[in-house]
């Protein structure tokens, strides 16, 4: 996958609600009082996009929340949803 379709990934699952989160990403929502609205926004909104093999994880960087705050979303995918940590 590359960067561009990491982002139009994002913004399709985004758009589409399928955003999943798992424990450690609820605990960090919850840290920096994120809520899910705010995460799709970021996620549609993105504009970098960058592959972390190690993790196979996207860090989706120039989003912004509903806010117009900077959020940085970290996006692991798999076959049929999409995972989100920060």
């Amino acid at each position: 996958m590359t960067p561009t379709e990491a982002l139009e990934r994002a913004r399709e699952d985004a758009k589409m609600g399928r955003v999943d989160r798992g424990p450690h990403a609820r605990q960090r929502m919850k840290e920096r009082n994120v809520q899910v609205e705010d995460v799709r926004r970021a996620m549609m909104s993105a504009t970098k996009a960058a592959h972390d093999r190690e993790n196979d994880t996207w860090k989706l960087t120039g989003g912004k929340d509903v806010d117009g705050d900077g959020l940085t979303v970290v996006v692991a995918f798999d076959p049929t949803r999409l995972v989100t940590t920060f």
